[in-house]
């Protein structure tokens, strides 16, 4: 059962306009194994560099092949979860390699449940809010966390929430983003960089570019991991505080020197970005919060803009518009000419 003093926002703040809106956006993402394949992080030259840090072996090609260390070390599992499976790029591979014969996933978007349960008969996937989610009680031998913590704002219910699902021989793998919320790296971080980097020009996201729930509460992630499942590490991992600020800032030019900073991410002394751990059932523990005020909530999902960015925005947000009425006159008539 939710216990309040552990979320930061509550089931009333979601009935919110301002949070209803945020899941909207959240949810009408549309996403493939494509256009995935073509973000920065998902270069091959950073996979390969995942899969050595995480698993000590080399990209073979699969997205996924960093979590065949499961296998090797702690063989099949039987009742597995995953929580916020996306397109189950993770889950998939699982299955295939033989760590498990079937996942249970929960994930916020209705359009990826649909298409885990119609595609993949091996899979049960439900939609639901993550940031209330409740497990049964001793349950799943292994549960699953890959990239959707940093979403979340209940951070702290979530994790403790995982901690009440897991058997007590269970196991978590928890992959996540853990740098600065809404990729705001500070002024120290990216001198650092611009140091090692001289001749690539470096600038934070305009916070306003960043989706909502993207890396809303993400500089707290790590110590809330640690405050859960400290005790319980089995294996742990933490990198990416070069090479993530470095594509993210400016990846167009980031991506002619990948190589080399791939290779300082290696050695650098940064806050890292990225955090990978396997963890055992640990003391229960549901830690008090600070819970935000509608306020906050506002704020936090969408932060207030000076004029300056809200007049890009604006003027964005128009072309936008034009483009795609645009488009849409074309294919009209495309088709009536056919």
């Amino acid at each position: 059962m939710t216990n309040q003093n552990c979320c930061v926002i509550t089931k009333r703040q979601a009935n919110l306009r301002v949070y209803r809106r945020a899941i909207r956006r959240e949810t009408a993402q549309t996403v493939t194994e494509q256009s995935l394949a073509k973000t920065p992080i998902n270069h091959p030259t950073i996979l390969d560099y995942k899969a050595r840090t995480l698993a000590g072996r080399r990209y073979n090609g699969d997205f996924a092949d960093w979590t065949g260390f499961l296998l090797d070390e702690f063989g099949p599992q039987k009742k597995c979860l995953s929580i916020g499976a996306g397109i189950g790029r993770v889950e998939k591979y699982l299955i295939r390699i033989g760590f498990t014969e079937r996942f249970e996933v929960v994930d916020l978007n209705p359009g990826f449940v649909r298409t885990l349960s119609k595609e993949q008969s091996a899979i049960e996937a439900r939609a639901t809010d993550l940031n209330f989610i409740e497990l049964p009680e001793k349950t799943y031998d292994f549960i699953l966390c890959h990239g959707v913590l940093h979403h979340l704002i209940n951070l702290e219910h979530v994790l403790a929430e995982m901690n009440v699902g897991l058997k007590a021989n269970g196991i978590i793998l928890i992959y996540e983003y853990v740098g600065p919320d809404r990729w705001q790296f500070t002024d120290q971080h990216l001198d650092a960089l611009r140091r090692l980097f001289p001749d690539i020009e470096l600038a934070n996201v305009p916070v306003w570019k960043v989706p909502a729930f993207e890396a809303i509460r993400s500089s707290a992630l790590l110590g809330a991991i640690r405050a859960q499942f400290g005790p319980s590490r089995i294996r742990s991992i933490n990198y990416g505080g070069v090479f993530f600020p470095m594509v993210t800032c400016n990846w167009p030019k980031s991506r002619n020197e990948i190589d080399r900073i791939v290779s300082v991410d290696e050695s650098a002394q940064l806050p890292p970005c990225y955090h990978m751990g396997v963890y055992g059932k640990a003391e229960a523990i549901r830690p008090n919060v600070t819970p935000w005020t509608d306020r906050e909530l506002r704020e936090n999902l969408h932060p207030k803009l000076d004029v300056v960015s809200s007049c890009i925005r604006f003027a964005l947000s128009v072309r936008h518009k034009i483009r795609l009425r645009s488009r849409l006159k074309n294919r009209l008539r495309r088709s009536i000419s056919c």
